[in-house]
C-alpha cells in the first residue's frame, strides 16, 4: 500500500513539474487579412496549446491576396518584424501564457506620413492635419500601432468618418480635430473615452458588440453600467429624456448638440465640462436637486438659452456655467440651496460676494456691480453687446480669468483701488475701451488680460509702483501708440519696469 501511495506522490510531482515547466500558448490575427499557423519540432499546434520550456514555436503569417503584413505582437507589445516567420523560445518560467498576434493591412491603404502626427514612440496620435474624408486606422501599419488618441488644439473639420484603431485604448479630453465626424466606429478595445471628442457634424456611433466599457442605447453612447453618459450624436434633434439611473454627463457629451430639450433625471449627480457648450437650440436648462457638481462651462456659448434654474444640491462652480449664454433672460435658484442666489437678476454666491453670472434682463447699456462684491467671477461678463459700462465698486479685490470678456461695447474701465489683481485673460476682446484706469492698490496682471484693445488711447495708472504684469498684457494691442498717466515721481520706475515701459509716452499726472 506505501509503495502504490508513494507511486501516486510521484506520479502527481512529476505531472506538476510538467505542467509548470509548460508555457500556454495563443495566437490570432488582429483584425482580418490573413491567417496565422505554429508549428514545435516541425509539428502544427493549435492555439491555448502547452509547450515545453526550451522548445522553440515558428509561427507563420500568411496574408490574404491584397494583404501584407504590418507587425507581430508579443504579450501586447509590437514586434517591428514583418518577416512572415516569427520563432520565440521560452527559457524561464517568467509568464505562463505566451500571446502571439500579427496584424495585417490592405496594400496600398497606408496614409502619407504628412497627414497626422504620432508621439516619439508611436502610440499617440497626436494630431491629423491632412484633408482626408475617412480615416480608417486600421488600414494603416503605423495607425494600427496607436494605443491612445491624444488632445490637439488643430480646429479642422476635413474627418467625416473615423474609424478607430483596433489597438485603442483610450481618447483623451477634447480632441479638436475631430469637429466635423460624421460617423464614428469603436472597436472593443477602447475602454476610456469620456469627453474625448469635440464633435459638431455627428450622426453615428457604431461601437463594437464586443466592447467590454460601452454599451449603445437609441443611439447614444453610455458607459456599460449605465451610469453615464459618454456621447450623444450632435446631429440629434427634438427632444431628449436622459435614462433614470444616469449619475454622469461627460465632458463634451451634448457639445455642439441640435436638441430643442434635455430632461434630466433626478439621480444625476454631475455634468461635466462644456458638456452642452455650443448647444444651438436648447432655451431652457433646468437642473434637479439631485445635481451636487458643475464642472467648468457646462452650457457656455448657448445662443438660444432663455432660461436657466440651478437645484438645490449644487455647492460649489469653479466658473460661469452659462458663460457666453448672453441671451439668458431668467436665472433661477432653489430656494434651499445654500451656496447661490439670484439679485437683481444675476448669480451670486449666497453671501453676495462673488459675481458668478451676469444676466441681461433689460438689454441695460449699463450695469453697476452692488457693493459689497469681493470677487469678480470667471466668465462673470461673457459676450455682452450690449454693455457700454460696467461700474465696479470700491469692494471688490480680485477680477478672474474672462471675467469681463468679448464686451465689445465697452467704452471705458475702471478698476477702483480695491483691485489687487487681475487674472490672465480677463478683460480680452474690448475693442471698443478706448480709456483704461488701474487703481492704486493693484499688484498683479496676468497674460493677456487686455488682450485686443483695439481702440486703447489712454491708460492711466495710480499705483506710485509699477504693478507686476506678464509679458503679453496687451497683446495684440500696440502699446507703442498709447499715453501712460503715472503719479507724480514714478515715471522712472515705470520706465524700467517690464510691460510698461514698452508705452509710447509716459506722463507725470
Amino acid at each position: 500500500m506505501k509503495t502504490k501511495n508513494l507511486k501516486l506522490v510521484f506520479m502527481f510531482v512529476v505531472a506538476a513539474f510538467l505542467f509548470s515547466a509548460c508555457t500556454i500558448v495563443n495566437f490570432n490575427v488582429e483584425g482580418e487579412g490573413g491567417v496565422i499557423s505554429a508549428t514545435v519540432d516541425g509539428k502544427d499546434i493549435d492555439t491555448d496549446s502547452r509547450v515545453l520550456l526550451g522548445k522553440e514555436v515558428v509561427f507563420t503569417a500568411t496574408p490574404n491576396d491584397g494583404y501584407q503584413l504590418c507587425f507581430w505582437s508579443v504579450n501586447d507589445s509590437i514586434i517591428n518584424n514583418q518577416d512572415l516567420e516569427y520563432r520565440f523560445k521560452k527559457e524561464t518560467v517568467k509568464n505562463d501564457t505566451l500571446n502571439v498576434t500579427v496584424s495585417f493591412v490592405k496594400v496600398g491603404t497606408e496614409y502619407p506620413d504628412s497627414l497626422y502626427k504620432l508621439s516619439d514612440d508611436g502610440t499617440e496620435l497626436v494630431d491629423w492635419v491632412g484633408e482626408t474624408d475617412v480615416v480608417d486606422m486600421n488600414a494603416d501599419c503605423k495607425l494600427k500601432k496607436v494605443k491612445i488618441i491624444n488632445n490637439t488644439y488643430t480646429s479642422t473639420s476635413y474627418v467625416k468618418e473615423l474609424i478607430i484603431g483596433d489597438r485603442v485604448r483610450e481618447i483623451l479630453p477634447s480632441v479638436h480635430w475631430s469637429y466635423g465626424i460624421e460617423k464614428m466606429v469603436i472597436p472593443k478595445s477602447v475602454s476610456k473615452m469620456e469627453g474625448g471628442f469635440m464633435i459638431r457634424e455627428l450622426e453615428t456611433i457604431v461601437l463594437s458588440p464586443e466592447n467590454e466599457s460601452y454599451t449603445l442605447v437609441d443611439g447614444v453612447l453610455f458607459t456599460k453600467d449605465m451610469k453615464t453618459l459618454v456621447l450623444c450624436p450632435s446631429k440629434r434633434i427634438g427632444a431628449y429624456t436622459i435614462p433614470d439611473g444616469v449619475t454622469h454627463i461627460a465632458e463634451n457629451a451634448f457639445y455642439h448638440s441640435n436638441l430643442s430639450e434635455v430632461r434630466f433625471p433626478e439621480t444625476l449627480i454631475e455634468i461635466g465640462k462644456n458638456a452642452f457648450r455650443q448647444s444651438s437650440l436648447i432655451k431652457k436648462i433646468d437642473m434637479p436637486n439631485s445635481v451636487t457638481t458643475i464642472k467648468e462651462w457646462p452650457f457656455s456659448y448657448i445662443k438660444s438659452l432663455e432660461e436657466f434654474h440651478i437645484g438645490s444640491g449644487v455647492a460649489a462652480l469653479g466658473t460661469n456655467p452659462i458663460g457666453g449664454s448672453s441671451n439668458v433672460k431668467k436665472i433661477t435658484v432653489d430656494e434651499n440651496n445654500t451656496a447661490f442666489t439670484v439679485f437683481d437678476g444675476c448669480l451670486f454666491s449666497k453671501d453676495k460676494t462673488v459675481l458668478i453670472a451676469y444676466c441681461n434682463t433689460q438689454n441695460e447699456k449699463s450695469y453697476s456691480i452692488p457693493d459689497g462684491v469681493k470677487t469678480i467671477g470667471n466668465g462673470a461678463f461673457d459676450l455682452f453687446d450690449n454693455l457700454e459700462a460696467i461700474i465696479i465698486p470700491n469692494s471688490v479685490t480680485t477680477v478672474q480669468p474672462y471675467s469681463i470678456h468679448a464686451c465689445l461695447n465697452l467704452k471705458e474701465l475702471t478698476f477702483p483701488n480695491s483691485v489687487e489683481r487681475i487674472e490672465a485673460s480677463a478683460c480680452r476682446y474690448a475693442f471698443s475701451v478706448t480709456k483704461l484706469t488701474l487703481g492704486s492698490g493693484l499688484k498683479f496682471i496676468g497674460g493677456a488680460a487686455f488682450e485686443s484693445f483695439h481702440s486703447l488711447k489712454e491708460v492711466i495708472s495710480y499705483s506710485a509702483i509699477p504693478p507686476g504684469a506678464d509679458s503679453n498684457v496687451f497683446s495684440n494691442t500696440d502699446i507703442s501708440k498709447i499715453m501712460l498717466f503715472v503719479p507724480k515721481g514714478s515715471k522712472q520706475a515705470y520706465q524700467n519696469a517690464q510691460v510698461w515701459s514698452n508705452f509710447g509716452k509716459i506722463v507725470e499726472m
